[in-house]
């Protein structure tokens, strides 16, 4: 297999790079490129947890007017709609194309724990102390606590959470691969 000319072993997400790569959750932007630094949309995000979830069979019709039944995505976007994984930027715009945010991944993640019978039970919420805890919105604020509980999602090195930076395809790797993880372990 070639392996990717911008992401080598001295990076700080190689592992989880290749992780993703290799469950088939991230592919290349091309044959040799990774492209780490770039953005993920909200379609990629949607598309991996499908793929982690082993794209199962999704059924219905999308009410999306933004979401063409023949787009790459468009499975993984009806799959994720019907078990309330994703709601839409509105009740009828999905927005795939818009970069993803640091809190629209904590959200989505945590419905798709929750989906898959292994959300928070009894009494779990934290006092989150990240430096701009206020800027988080508040239908991700549930979701962002859970994530910095189970591992998967938390600040950066001057504890911010940045909830409104998009997320890069590295970051998100590394996401991936921790919240697969997390999902062997409850099984």
């Amino acid at each position: 297999t070639v392996w990717f000319t911008d992401v080598t072993e001295n990076m700080w997400f190689y592992q989880a790079v290749k992780y993703a790569y290799d469950k088939g959750f991230m592919t290349g932007v091309s044959d040799s490129e990774f492209a780490p630094d770039i953005t993920l949309t909200r379609a990629m995000f949607v598309s991996a947890l499908y793929r982690i979830e082993n794209e199962p069979t999704a059924d219905g019709e999308l009410n999306f007017s933004d979401v063409s039944d023949d787009s790459w995505y468009a499975k993984a976007v009806l799959w994720a709609y019907n078990n309330d994984i994703i709601s839409g930027k509105t009740e009828t715009e999905f927005d795939p194309n818009s970069d993803i945010t640091r809190e629209q991944m904590a959200a989505m993640i945590y419905r798709y724990v929750v989906s898959k019978g292994m959300g928070p039970v009894g009494s779990w919420m934290i006092n989150l102390d990240y430096n701009d805890v206020s800027s988080i919105s508040d239908y991700a604020f549930e979701a962002v606590t859970y994530n910095k509980i189970i591992g998967i999602m938390s600040g950066d090195d001057n504890n911010n959470f940045n909830p409104q930076t998009a997320a890069n395809r590295a970051e998100a790797s590394l996401v991936f691969q921790r919240l697969a993880n997390f999902i062997g372990q409850q099984k």
